[in-house]
């Protein structure tokens, strides 16, 4: 509790609003029963509880407020008056506060105060701005006779850091009362200083606990959600591998369904065409020479099918496209490919351009495989009329072979060019009965088995160029 000796400026710590509506009121009491006029400077909510407390101590509150012995004021709208730029200005301080004093002094010549307005300051995160006020405090009763209570709240110094905090406050003033925790009036000041500071160590070192204990709980929460998570992780790793298998083994049980199918196809296929050739030499009429014709045409066809089928198992299993090497001019298998590509009513003229050394070691059947399938699929996509060039360059270690059209590939369509079922006219080439989509996806194999490699670019105004280096061994 708080004396009425001598001391001019008190300080009171407090842990619960209770206590300090006690503490307030019995020091508002003293003075009413001194005849010293009292000024109160708090929050809203803390005048309604110093009022409640004087009431219960037989204090006329509304008589002592009506003949000015008890003058009540707002703490925020005080602290408007003087403070600026977050701190509190001396001569704005004195402005303000200085003719309260002097208009309490009317009634008597001492005159208590109590104000919290530094705690509302440290509240708000402005410690020196509350210590400056301090300072002023003491100045302004230099010159003035009053007494002053000052409270803060416990909460404030809930930090090892703080220490040097309530020290200082501790030095600004006469006397220190310690929070409700420690109420032993009988003790010297510097014993209640003491207190004051080890309640503070106190209550710093309880909310560390605190957050430590916190900090345990959500530390232990993070880590079993951690190991949740690891174990769904490893559950769903588990479940992924086990579809993988079950793929693998299933993609690899229809390559080798095709694999085997396309073998045996040709046993049949075989003696479909040697009979189709056989009926065809051997017709009398064009009416019999004519469906022979067609069914060795369509049985060629089947074959080429086939052939491109075992092309990309082959390619699947990793085993790439096997190759025959043996000299090759690049020139000639592009003047054949060409060649039999050449028919009436062909989409546009064909033509090559040969510049330097054009001979490698290469499978010439491959190469003309991958030839027919690029060429033929230039005249096809591409722009109707217009020639389609293929340019040879040998001039170099490499051979680099440009196949060009006119007319844009989509740009959807462009990244997935060399993709089984996707190159050139995708699934529209299956509705037209033209192939099975796969030619671009073999010629890039092809490319691949012999070393080299194979690009496109594609644009409206340019064109389309597909782009085919091949080491020359």
């Amino acid at each position: 509790m708080v004396s009425s000796g001598s001391a001019r400026h008190y300080v009171q710590f407090y842990e619960h609003e209770t206590f300090l509506y006690e503490v307030v009121a019995d020091f508002l009491k003293a003075g009413v029963q001194a005849r010293e006029p009292a000024i109160v400077i708090a929050t809203e909510s803390h005048r309604a509880g110093f009022w409640r407390a004087l009431k219960a101590r037989d204090v006329d509150v509304d008589r002592e407020s009506a003949s000015g012995h008890l003058t009540l004021l707002d703490a925020g709208a005080t602290l408007s008056l003087f403070m600026r730029d977050g701190m509190p200005d001396r001569t704005l301080f004195r402005g303000a506060i200085g003719p309260v004093i002097d208009a309490g002094k009317r009634g008597g010549e001492h005159v208590r105060a109590y104000g919290e307005m530094v705690d509302v300051l440290w509240r708000a995160g402005n410690s020196p701005a509350a210590l400056r006020l301090e300072q002023l405090w003491n100045e302004l009763a230099e010159t003035h006779a009053f007494s002053l209570l000052c409270a803060y709240v416990m909460g404030n110094f809930d930090r090892a850091s703080h220490q040097g905090d309530i020290e200082r406050i501790c030095d600004a003033h006469t006397h220190v009362g310690p929070a409700e925790s420690y109420t032993a009036d009988a003790d010297s000041d510097d014993r209640r200083r003491q207190i004051a500071v080890l309640q503070q160590r106190a209550r710093a070192l309880e909310s560390e606990i605190a957050e430590r204990r916190q900090l345990e709980i959500a530390l232990r929460e993070a880590l079993a959600e951690r190991h949740r998570a690891e174990a769904a992780l490893l559950d769903t790793q588990l479940k992924l591998s086990q579809q993988n298998d079950q793929l693998t083994h299933v993609i690899r049980l229809s390559e080798m369904f095709v694999g085997v199918l396309g073998h045996d196809l040709r046993n049949p296929l075989s003696a479909i065409v040697t009979g189709a050739r056989l009926l065809e030499h051997r017709a009398e009429s064009e009416k019999i020479a004519s469906p022979a014709r067609r069914i060795l045409s369509s049985a060629q066809r089947m074959a080429r099918m086939i052939d491109q089928l075992l092309d990309v198992t082959h390619i699947r299993q990793g085993q790439g496209i096997p190759l025959r090497r043996g000299p090759v001019d690049l020139a000639q298998i592009c003047a054949l490919a060409l060649e039999e590509l050449e028919r009436p009513g062909a989409n546009g003229p064909t033509s090559v351009e040969v510049q330097g050394d054009a001979s490698g070691s290469w499978d010439g059947d491959r190469l003309m495989q991958l030839l027919s399938n690029l060429v033929s699929n230039a005249l096809v996509h591409g722009t109707q009329g217009m020639p389609v060039v293929v340019r040879i360059d040998g001039t170099g270690p490499v051979v680099r072979l440009d196949v060009c059209n006119a007319g844009a590939v989509p740009a959807d369509v462009l990244p997935f060019l060399f993709q089984p079922m996707q190159g050139g006219g995708g699934g529209d080439r299956l509705q037209r009965g033209s192939g099975l989509g796969l030619g671009l996806f073999i010629s890039r194999g092809i490319v691949v088995a012999h070393g080299g490699t194979i690009d496109v670019v594609s644009s409206e105004a340019d064109g389309t160029r597909v782009t085919i280096t091949l080491p020359r061994s």
